[in-house]
């Protein structure tokens, strides 16, 4: 998704919509749904545009893209390609205290990491539109982001010291991760209307290929106290991933009264063959067989569902009911695990508003919901800053189910209020072990063994002046989560934090006939949970100005991004036997200059078109 929005210029984004609560007719999946919507040409014509942008940040970074815009009676086109040449940096401080069986520290190791990723990535997007009938429309999709040669090139330096302090050797560990992602997608769309009432019928057919080729080669050398050499490690890894998916929908839509009856069916079928070779010391084969791994991973779900929404006087009832039935099957070779499920959930939605006035209204809504693995969680491989510290996947991982309950309160269409409280299940999370004995650290995804969290919000949107526009969220909530304590004497630990979010932006108006806008926003976070860690506070200041030129035919934007400098978080694991924590520092202080040319009958007025994800989002681009 991110991807997506990133290679998606603004001139095509008409909105991006955020749907709290999603009827049946959507995945089951955690959470809102984002829903882009895109604009497109309703009257017959052209237009186009040309886009740059440059960014400073530690690395100076641009991209270039162009949109095409063209319509007839008939047929729709909208095309867009992009490219994004980028140097990043990112820099993160470590520290690992490891304990002995007396809760004494007998060994402390720091790290100073630096990454160095160079990308060209290129993505285009295109959308065909055909309407051969006043009640008949047809939609094509396709998206590319290919991303060749990406490099990650890490340094880190690690001080180890004895548990009095004393210096006792050091670590310096290099190494390049080449990677080749291919990410294409094409979806079909039809629509018929039926009747005069406004029935419709809507299938849908969607193709996802994805593919990653990683290459790591790593070499670590350990030096005394006096700088003397002493040995080092060489490492290799060859992986490769590919994905296919395939889904497939159709739905019913039919009004009742004051509402409508939507119903209909949907089936998924995800591919997933990963492959990853592990050489070590020698760089040369037979390869460690313990590291080297193929696994499998084949996922069929099987949808139906209902829903009904109807209004009475000031009352609104939204009414959902979803079955999803689901096989799963999991192999790795090298642990020699079979991982199968196959199980049928059900999955409700009820909403209840009422309008108090015209202006109020106060609202109700729980549902049931599901979180399935990212495909790259699920993979048994690892990935090494160094021997000692790597990330492992899980093929153990299974779905968690939530319930969500809301109570919502709008005063004046200004003020709203959010009342909530969330049975996360066995939520998947990101954890962090040590092991004291063999002195390594692992990063693995695990299912918690439950998950809460409550909160109250408050939201205020609301014009002070004609020319000053306030948005303002704030966020008083509890989060809570309990996990196996892995390496741990003890067998569980739950991580609670209390906090606060908020988020303040002011848009203004700064010329009288509205061409030059600005817009300063303001986030701070008190604390969070990441898994086993505990995030600390972060504040993010930021400031942009955009002048429209031309009659609007062009227009020119400067954007300020983290000008505190804090937006970065400490992630903190500290209990029983565990203590670790780092310091990431990637490049989120930038100034960004844009500039967009628009030609042709850049005034046509637009359309909307829907753009939804849903299996597509658990392929993670790191």
């Amino acid at each position: 998704m991110l991807e997506l929005l990133r290679g998606l210029s603004g001139d095509m984004i008409l909105s991006v919509e955020v749907i709290p609560l999603p009827p049946a007719s959507f995945e089951a999946s955690d959470g809102p749904v984002l829903n882009i919507r895109t604009r497109q040409n309703i009257l017959p014509g052209y237009k186009g545009s040309v886009r740059g942008e440059y960014t400073q940040a530690v690395f100076p970074k641009y991209s270039l893209g162009t949109s095409q815009f063209f319509k007839t009676e008939k047929f729709g086109l909208l095309a867009s390609y992009s490219i994004a040449p980028r140097k990043e940096l990112k820099v993160s401080d470590s520290y690992i205290n490891f304990i002995d069986a007396g809760n004494a520290v007998f060994a402390n190791w720091e790290t100073r990491m630096d990454r160095i990723t160079r990308s060209q990535a290129q993505q285009g997007n295109l959308i065909l539109d055909f309407t051969p009938s006043d009640r008949d429309e047809l939609n094509l999709t396709a998206n590319l982001l290919y991303s060749p040669d990406q490099e990650h090139a890490y340094t880190l330096g690690t001080e180890m010291r004895n548990g009095q302090g004393s210096p006792d050797s050091t670590l310096v560990t290099r190494s390049v991760l080449d990677e080749d992602r291919l990410n294409a997608s094409v979806e079909l769309n039809y629509r018929r209307s039926l009747g005069e009432k406004g029935a419709s019928l809507k299938a849908n057919a969607h193709y996802t290929y994805y593919e990653l080729d990683r290459v790591q080669e790593g070499n670590s050398r350990y030096f005394d106290p006096s700088g003397a050499f002493l040995r080092d490690f060489s490492f290799a890894t060859d992986a490769d991933q590919q994905i296919d998916i395939y889904t497939g929908q159709l739905d019913l839509d039919v009004p009742i009264g004051k509402g409508n009856l939507e119903t209909g069916v949907r089936g998924s079928f995800i591919e997933s063959r990963n492959a990853i070779d592990y050489l070590d010391v020698n760089m040369e084969p037979p390869f460690d067989i313990a590291v080297t791994d193929r696994f499998s991973y084949d996922e069929e779900v099987y949808a139906a569902y209902a829903s009904l929404y109807q209004e009475w006087s000031a009352w609104s009832l939204r009414l959902g009911l979803r079955a999803e039935q689901t096989q799963v099957r999991a192999r790795s070779e090298t642990l020699d695990e079979i991982n199968n499920q196959d199980y049928l959930e059900w999955f409700p939605t009820l909403y209840l508003g009422r309008a108090l006035g015209e202006k109020h209204s106060m609202a109700l809504t729980y549902n049931r919901r599901l979180t399935r693995p990212n495909y790259q969680d699920l993979n048994p491989f690892r990935f090494f800053l160094n021997e000692n510290d790597y990330n492992e996947g899980n093929p153990n991982l299974v779905p968690n189910f939530s319930h969500n309950f809301n109570l919502n309160l709008s005063l004046d269409n200004t003020y709203f209020i959010d009342l909530y409280y969330r049975d996360n299940g066995r939520y998947i999370s990101t954890l962090s072990f040590q092991d004291n004995e063999n002195q390594t650290l692992l990063q693995i995804k695990q299912n918690t063994l439950g998950s809460i969290s409550y909160g109250l919000d408050f939201t205020v949107s609301k014009a002070v002046l004609d020319w000053w526009q306030v948005y303002a969220y704030n966020s008083l909530f509890y989060e809570e989560e309990t996990l196996l304590a892995v390496l741990s004497e003890q067998e569980t630990y739950t991580n609670r934090v209390s906090g606060y979010y908020g988020y303040l932006n002011n848009s203004l108006t700064l010329s009288g006939d509205g061409t030059l806008t600005g817009d300063v926003s303001l986030l701070y976070l008190s604390g969070f949970l990441h898994g086993s860690f505990k995030r600390s506070e972060t504040i993010a200041l930021s400031a942009g100005l955009r002048q429209s030129l031309w009659q609007g035919r062009a227009s020119l934007s400067l954007v300020a991004e983290d000008l505190l400098g804090r937006a970065n978080a400490t992630y903190t694991s500290r209990y029983a036997n565990q203590d670790n924590a780092f310091y990431s520092r990637p490049e989120t202080r930038f100034i960004r200059l844009g500039f967009t040319y628009n030609f042709g009958n850049y005034r046509l007025q637009s359309r909307r078109a829907d753009l939804r994800n849903t299996e597509r989002d658990r392929i993670v681009e790191d």
